[in-house]
């Protein structure tokens, strides 16, 4: 999330910064030291569309397969069955 990019007029609520800020708050008040650590997964659509539009989840995946010069063809990243 810290290396979110904010494109255009995107309202997207999560800022890099904003996320830096809460994680320094987090470990200055020790509460990582209290956090349990889950291991990361990728999403799955179902669990995506709990929270995100269909569109939304149409975006992300266009944009995982973007290459400088356009759109890869074929690409089908496993992680969006």
């Amino acid at each position: 999330m810290t290396t979110h990019l904010k494109l255009g007029e995107d309202p997207h609520p999560e800022q890099p910064s904003r996320i830096v800020r809460i994680w320094k708050t987090l470990v200055e008040k020790e509460y990582t030291k209290k956090m349990l650590w889950l291991p990361i997964r990728t999403v799955r659509r179902e669990e995506a569309l709990l929270v995100h539009t269909e569109d939304h989840w149409d975006k992300v995946q266009a944009i995982q397969c973007k290459k400088s010069l356009g759109i890869e063809p074929g690409c089908q990243p496993e992680f969006f069955t």
